[in-house]
């Protein structure tokens, strides 16, 4: 675990120490522009993190307006996309367990697939450059029967050759979501609690209807200034597996950062493929980006009545 760390981990001690100071300058300074934020109508919850030391870890305005109950460090989100950081690390975990190869390609899993689907790899799949569209229809979905799903999804043609093109599309991950059940012989939602979610230390988080998920700290969903319900009370079916509707809090988050950098839920090879960019910057499950001369992996996402970033 973190304790264990070695000369890194000293280093960073050293770091939080030398930088206490202003640490707590840039706490006043975060709060300051969160508040203003808050004013100009942000609703959520905050975490950033320094040198291994969280400097700001705060809820602003409501996450049940009705009930007055107020956004807080521990309140679940419906965490939208960020979700397909977490199903590529599943499918690296299990090429790190030996149960497929990212060359692995769809004709493996699904047979049955059209012959111009059948070479596109697991890499491809999980960097958006299959050439699978990103359009889909409700109609391709049978969200109660994933290999139905599966069929309606690879029924739609491609809009590049596999390999030549960076388009995003959801798609991909719910496929992603398909090949992780088939290969572990689990459900999707079984598989990642177990081997990505509470092995990366994460204590909160789960998916969309999960009796796992508290229901009292749930964010209800606002759209338009609706209140569309709960995120723990959402359906999660085909039609939302591998690319979504992943719950979670600011904390449990900053758990799962940690073990990215200093646990082995994933070896070093998976986790060094994981960042490894494949076609405009983006790597499997995260966007890669250079800032300012410094390297950024981050991820957005949307849900309904929901927005997150990593």
């Amino acid at each position: 675990g973190p304790d264990e760390v070695g000369l890194d981990g000293l280093q960073r001690e050293q770091r939080a120490k030398a930088n206490a100071k202003s640490h707590e300058e840039l706490t006043k300074k975060l709060d300051a522009l969160m508040e203003s934020y808050k004013e100009r109508g942000f609703s959520g919850s905050v975490l950033v993190a320094k040198d291994g030391k969280v400097l700001l870890k705060t809820g602003y305005a409501m996450a049940d307006r009705e009930a007055k109950r107020a956004n807080a460090p521990d309140t679940l989100f419906d965490i939208g996309s960020v979700t397909k950081n977490f199903t590529a690390a599943g499918i690296l975990r299990l090429e790190q367990d030996g149960k497929l190869r990212l060359e692995d390609t769809l004709g493996k899993f699904f047979p049955n697939a059209p012959a111009d689907k059948k070479p596109i790899t697991l890499t491809q799949l999980l960097s958006h450059s299959g050439g699978i569209s990103r359009m889909y229809d409700s109609e391709h979905f049978d969200y109660e029967n994933r290999d139905n799903t599966v069929k309606g999804l690879l029924s739609i043609p491609l809009t590049s050759k596999p390999g030549e093109k960076f388009e995003y599309s959801n798609t991909n991950y719910f496929i992603a979501a398909a090949v992780i059940e088939i290969a572990s012989g689990e459900s999707y939602e079984t598989y990642m609690q177990k081997h990505i979610i509470e092995a990366s230390g994460m204590k909160d988080s789960g998916f969309c209807s999960s009796e796992k998920l508290d229901d009292k700290r749930g964010a209800m969903r606002y759209e338009d200034g609706q209140n569309k319900g709960s995120v723990t009370d959402w359906p999660f079916t085909w039609g939302q597996k591998g690319c979504g509707y992943m719950v979670s809090t600011v904390g449990d988050m900053w758990r799962f950062s940690e073990a990215i950098e200093w646990t082995d839920f994933l070896d070093a090879r998976a986790k060094e493929l994981w960042f490894t960019v494949q076609k405009d910057s983006y790597a499997l499950g995260w966007s890669v980006l250079e800032v300012e001369g410094k390297k950024m992996q981050c991820h957005a996402g949307a849900a309904p009545g929901a927005r997150s970033y990593l």
